[in-house]
């Protein structure tokens, strides 16, 4: 959101307003609009109207002395109305009167923030039924605690109308209305009655406004007890304050430590209601182990009496094959003494078949070397017939070449004994 005096720039460009720098200066200054003794325009108020009504920067606004004009008044009023942040309004000396005086009362209707308001030397009190308006507005108002209405040409039928008001407002704690010298006695009177039913004013002056001192001294009396009452009030309030936080504060206690044994509680109710849960869990899966367990016992107790009944008859076989065992050996030692005597016997033939064996050898290798000699004749007749047939291969080939020769030799004498018996034929011989 942009800063108001970038505001004040963009709505006077926006409706096409003079500049006024000093009111931009006073923009920038913080949270206090003080355009005390400031001269400003019509189109100015419009825009610091619209402003007020939509900025919650400010907390303090004066506009003392500047003799603004009645639309001016009114588009400030019209701001405030919408105003949320401001408490303290000062509009001395502007000459407020008739519909301005109307437009106040609207703005005591709907603001809901502004605790001090000064409205002191101005007109106020000139139009009487303005007046009352204002004084409604101000019956009703809850948050206005002090209000300044000195030298406002108030008379008698003014102060009755404040009466009126005063009778029903119950947060209003001090008003200054002094210096309306046409209040007289009758007014004096007015507001002395409407202090026998409102006890929240504490402060009201009274000074140059023409009223009889035994109204005054009665005045005073009300205002003093207002105030033991108010101050009575304001202790018992404040001790009253006081006990209530203390009992929030026994209370928040109160709350914490509930809802930490609460929770301490839950807490503790979680964990038993874990534990009851995991022990149920654990429980289960035990009686299920034990279970398995019984039925690996009796399937392992089965196996013992089959392993113990099978053993049983690995025994009975164990026995019979002991005696097929001697049996064997006694059929063994037989067998290896007649195969000790088949195997000398063997022996004495192997000898023999060796003997004769080397005979054969002999007679082999003679065999073997008068082949290899008639190999060896064999190989040179061969290495003599293959030379011979080269060299016929050679005579072939030299008595080819002959042939070729003589039938190249036939041939050319054939040709010319054809030629010479061509030309014969042609002489007619």
């Amino acid at each position: 959101m942009a800063s108001p005096d970038e505001q004040y720039k963009q709505l006077c460009k926006k409706y096409n307003i003079e500049v006024q720098e000093c009111v931009r200066d006073i923009l920038k200054q913080g949270d206090i609009l003080d355009f005390s003794n400031q001269t400003l325009s019509v189109g100015t108020c419009a825009v610091l109207g619209k402003i007020m009504q939509s900025s919650t920067v400010f907390s303090k606004g004066s506009f003392e002395d500047c003799l603004l004009e009645e639309d001016a008044i009114k588009s400030i009023l019209f701001g405030l109305c919408g105003n949320t942040s401001m408490k303290t309004v000062s509009l001395k000396g502007n000459n407020i009167q008739g519909t301005a005086t109307n437009a106040l009362a609207k703005m005591l209707q709907h603001n809901v923030t502004i605790a001090r308001l000064s409205l002191e030397w101005n007109n106020i009190g000139l139009c009487p039924e303005s007046f009352a308006a204002f004084c409604e507005s101000l019956s009703g108002n809850s948050t206005l605690q002090f209000l300044d209405l000195r030298s406002n040409q108030l008379g008698a039928d003014a102060a009755a109308s404040l009466a009126q008001a005063l009778m029903r407002n119950s947060k209003c704690s001090t008003i200054n209305i002094r210096w309306n010298c046409k209040l007289g006695g009758a007014g004096g009177k007015a507001l002395l009655e409407s202090l026998r039913h409102n006890k929240s004013l504490t402060q009201l002056n009274l000074i140059g406004n023409n009223i009889p001192n035994d109204t005054l001294n009665s005045i005073d009396h009300k205002l003093n007890e207002n105030s033991k009452s108010f101050a009575l009030t304001k202790e018992f309030t404040s001790r009253t304050e006081v006990l209530q936080q203390q009992l929030e504060q026994q209370e928040r206690y109160s709350t914490h430590q509930i809802e930490r044994l609460e929770q301490l509680v839950s807490k503790t109710d979680l964990a038993l209601n874990k534990t009851i849960k995991e022990s149920a869990f654990y429980t289960g899966q035990l009686e299920e182990e034990l279970r398995s367990k019984k039925l690996e016992i009796e399937s392992l107790q089965a196996k013992i009496e089959l392993l113990n009944s099978a053993l049983r008859l690995h025994q009975e076989r164990a026995s019979s094959l002991e005696k097929q065992n001697s049996s064997l050996q006694e059929e063994l030692q037989k067998s290896q003494e007649e195969a000790h005597a088949q195997s000398n016997k063997d022996r004495e033939l192997l000898d023999q078949s060796r003997s004769e064996s080397s005979r054969e050898i002999r007679s082999l290798q003679a065999t073997v070397s008068r082949l290899e000699a008639q190999v060896g004749d064999l190989e040179f007749r061969y290495s003599s017939q293959k030379t011979h047939v080269t060299d016929l291969k050679e005579t072939i080939c030299s008595l080819q070449s002959e042939v070729k020769g003589a039938r190249i030799e036939c041939d050319g004498i054939i040709c010319a004994c054809v030629i010479k018996f061509r030309g014969l034929n042609i002489y007619g011989i």
